[in-house]
């Protein structure tokens, strides 16, 4: 049978992160019983990274190795939502190629981060939004964020792991105000554990000190330096979103 691929979307607030763990109910677990009622027998599924509890997915991918064809591609989506609770949905699904793979196969990420700019969050925007609690200059902030971009060792953001190599690049870093909120957008080919919230805490506790009249390290010290005292504290996981995933063999933006 050929392999499928999956554009799985959720909201992340009632589960301990993606990756199946043990006594705890995860997304990877929740679309894996989905996939058992659906073919009666245990689906192993591959995803193109892990999300930590809380974190939410717009596009998240996986792929799977279907035992039959009793399910037509196109009609995957709808049957699994049936088994499925309604905070995970399967957005999209795809015929792909036996040399596919979720992760491998990736060739950019895209995560935004969204701050509400006030101290109190609207109940509809609770679990996917952080409070900004002061003003701030946003040509400043996006001055620090383009010093994340190209190839850099980003060992200082991320949480510690020996058998993890820690250079990445990055495409994009930028900031813009979009209504009530601020968002913090970065595209790269990969993201190391708690990454993107460690850069959004840094930046965001810079401004501050600088509100304050302080003069805090430069980013391009922090990634010299790879020395994980020197950044700010993790930012929230709620605020945190995989937006996006780009393949070659997928086209994700016809999609959209």
């Amino acid at each position: 049978m050929s392999r499928i691929a999956l554009q799985v979307s959720y909201d992340g607030t009632s589960y301990a992160g993606f990756q199946i763990q043990n006594n705890a109910t995860t997304v990877a677990s929740m679309l894996m019983d989905a996939l058992y009622a659906l073919y009666d027998r245990r689906i192993d599924i591959v995803a193109a990274g892990r999300t930590d509890t809380g974190v939410h997915a717009r596009a998240q991918f996986i792929h799977f190795d279907p035992p039959n064809a009793r399910i037509q591609t196109q009609r995957l989506g709808a049957a699994l939502n049936t088994y499925l609770p309604e905070d995970i949905r399967i957005i999209h699904s795809y015929d792909v190629s036996d040399a596919f793979h979720a992760r491998f196969s990736a060739l950019k990420r895209t995560y935004v981060y969204t701050l509400y700019r006030d101290r109190l969050v609207p109940p509809m925007a609770r679990h996917f939004a952080v409070p900004w609690l002061q003003e701030y200059n946003l040509v400043r902030m996006q001055n620090d964020a383009t010093r994340l971009i190209g190839t850099h060792d980003f060992f200082s953001f991320a949480k510690y792991d020996p058998e993890m190599a820690t250079v990445r690049t990055v495409y994009r870093a930028s900031f813009c105000n979009s209504g009530e909120f601020l968002l913090f957008t970065i595209t790269a080919n990969g993201f190391l554990r708690r990454m993107v919230r460690s850069i959004v805490g840094t930046l965001c506790e810079w401004e501050k000190k600088r509100l304050r009249g302080g003069n805090p390290l430069s980013i391009a010290d922090i990634i010299a330096h790879r020395d994980r005292s020197e950044v700010g504290r993790t930012a929230p996981a709620r605020g945190l979103c995989l937006h996006a995933i780009e393949y070659e063999e997928i086209d994700t933006k016809a999609s959209d």
